[in-house]
């Protein structure tokens, strides 16, 4: 016995997606004693092929001449760790994170250095509509363990962090 629980949380042509969990019932509350099932598997393989925009942040861009500060100033301001460096156009450039601005600061970098001398390039780009599986691929070797996701028009529409993709294993129902 089980209460289960499932939440829809995309759809579209390429199916529906959800996310939930499978919660064992007490023996007392089903009045039979359970049989325990690793259902460690299932999770796996559930989360892994989900699309990445299930588990990807909004994107928060700077342009190449604004000053390290300011992207600062905006990952400060909206609680994330990394921005998009931009061109023109809005082609991605490259990836400044604040780990690594921090390191540069604390080495006598000034703060009003223009990103695209300190950012992580090339970017690694991933499409909205690849696998979890590819993510976990790509992450590795990602500049700033940042990938940028961008539609089938190519524009940027969100960003997946190494952190998101750990954290994404611990929504995966259990």
């Amino acid at each position: 016995h089980a209460l289960i629980n499932v939440v829809v949380v995309e759809t579209g042509s390429q199916g529906i997606w959800c996310e939930g969990s499978v919660e064992e019932m007490t023996a007392s509350a089903s009045g039979q004693i359970p049989t325990f099932t690793d259902l460690s598997t299932f999770s796996a393989s559930f989360i892994m092929d989900a699309p990445v925009t299930t588990i990807m942040s909004p994107a928060f861009k700077c342009e190449e001449k604004s000053h390290v500060s300011s992207c600062l100033s905006l990952m400060k301001q909206e609680k994330i760790s990394a921005v998009i460096i931009t061109g023109s156009g809005e082609i991605p450039l490259g990836i400044l994170d604040a780990a690594s601005a921090g390191i540069r600061l604390a080495e006598g970098g000034k703060a009003d250095t223009e990103a695209f001398r300190w950012m992580n390039s090339p970017p690694t780009l991933i499409s909205s509509d690849s696998p979890i599986s590819e993510a976990f691929s790509l992450i590795t070797a990602s500049p700033g363990k940042t990938l940028v996701v961008i539609d089938p028009e190519n524009k940027i529409c969100g960003v997946v962090t190494f952190n998101e993709l750990s954290g994404s294993f611990f929504t995966a129902p259990e």
